[in-house]
């Protein structure tokens, strides 16, 4: 089958949506069917690995605060036009929406596809969703249409269910079994004599919590003096905030940043 991969999010920037789209495009590749993924892009190429899945770019995003995180999405009235009549022209068997819900960009997808289209939702907030409550009454009158709808969680299900009501089906991410069974070497930063703390997470994200693993460590350190602190994760991270920490601690030098920027 021909398959379109509808991103939202711009994969100029790395995020769990862009890397499941990804992953799963990949897969569904090696399967026989054939892939391309339309999101957009402020660089000139995705910084995620889309292996050679077609990728069409869709021009530049604008971040938005939401639910403790930035969302890099598209307002733009011009690339949604090429979208509305990219779908038009390819005709794909199945297009395939991720966070539905998500303007512009995914609402134009499941609004002007002539294809079938199923909506995969990765969404959850604790809050009241207020952009969602927004959009409640326009979604729920017809602007947007999908045959099919995923949710990755039971939380997600919830989440999306209070303000899109209808049949979801739960199908968590995927997990590449093979590359995950195979033995690695110990990375360096590692150290067998000591007791090593990893945190794993976007460091320039508050909702990833970073700062609680700094508290925890800070009162660990004391208890267990060879305890250390590595991050990984993307982002920039606020490196004066996490050095003064370290200074508090009277061990800066034992907070290690694996960061992917």
């Amino acid at each position: 089958m021909r398959i379109a991969q509808v991103s939202p999010y711009d994969f100029a920037h790395p995020g769990g949506v862009q890397r499941h789209i990804a992953s799963l495009s990949r897969e569904l590749q090696l399967r026989g069917h054939e892939l391309s993924i339309l999101s957009p892009c402020t660089s000139e190429q995705s910084s995620v690995d889309t292996g050679d899945v077609k990728f069409h770019s869709f021009g530049r995003s604008v971040p938005i605060p939401t639910a403790g995180s930035i969302a890099r999405i598209s307002f733009s009235v011009w690339h949604e036009w090429r979208l509305k009549n990219m779908l038009e022209f390819e005709r794909f068997d199945i297009v395939h929406i991720h966070e539905p819900l998500m303007p512009m960009f995914a609402l134009t997808a499941s609004r002007f596809s002539p294809s079938a289209t199923i909506g995969t939702f990765h969404a959850y907030n604790e809050g009241r969703g207020n952009g969602y409550t927004i959009w409640k009454r326009i979604l729920n009158r017809g602007a947007i249409r999908l045959n099919g709808r995923i949710a990755v969680s039971k939380p997600a299900k919830n989440f999306a269910n209070r303000y899109f009501p209808g049949d979801y089906r739960v199908i968590p991410n995927g997990l590449d079994v093979d590359r995950f069974s195979m033995p690695a070497p110990k990375p360096s930063v590692m150290k067998d004599a000591d007791i090593n703390m990893v945190f794993v997470g976007r460091v320039n994200e508050s909702r990833k919590g970073l700062k609680y693993a700094l508290g925890a460590y800070s009162l660990l350190k004391w208890e267990y003096p060879n305890l250390r602190l590595i991050v990984v994760g993307g982002g920039v991270p606020d490196r004066e905030s996490y050095r003064m920490m370290g200074e508090r601690c009277r061990s800066p030098h034992i907070i290690h940043f694996m960061v992917k920027c």
